[in-house]
């Protein structure tokens, strides 16, 4: 997993999401930032950037085919899971709250729920 550090999109984006869960790499991505390829699922922790997170980043991910995109809206206690990146936007939206689960698709040992993910 790799925290707050740039991820490398194309042509000259370089978006800082909360967190990645990145295939793995034998430097640990020290000689490169990830790129979308490299990347099993991004992660945006929203307080006060909810707008510029659904409006701006969400899309760039879209665009670059990032597989799937978890939006943390803590103020309203959900997580907005997009999946299947197609022709610069995802075709898969879906909202959780409280008690649903939510599995990444790449990493389907791993199941959370949106309280697990924001403290109950």
């Amino acid at each position: 997993m790799i925290v707050r550090n740039p991820l490398r999109l194309l042509p000259r984006s370089e978006p800082q999401p909360d967190f990645i869960v990145a295939r793995s790499r034998r430097d640990f991505y020290a000689g490169a930032h990830p790129t979308a390829e490299d990347v099993l699922l991004v992660v945006e922790v929203a307080d006060s950037t909810l707008r510029k997170d659904r409006t701006v980043k969400v899309p760039i991910y879209a665009r670059q085919e990032v597989v799937e995109v978890w939006l943390v809206d803590v103020a309203a206690r959900t997580v907005t899971v997009y999946t299947d990146p197609v022709d610069g936007s995802y075709r898969q939206v879906r909202m959780a709250r409280g008690d649903d689960a939510l599995t990444p698709r790449s990493l389907s040992a791993i199941i959370l729920t949106v309280n697990e993910i924001l403290g109950e």
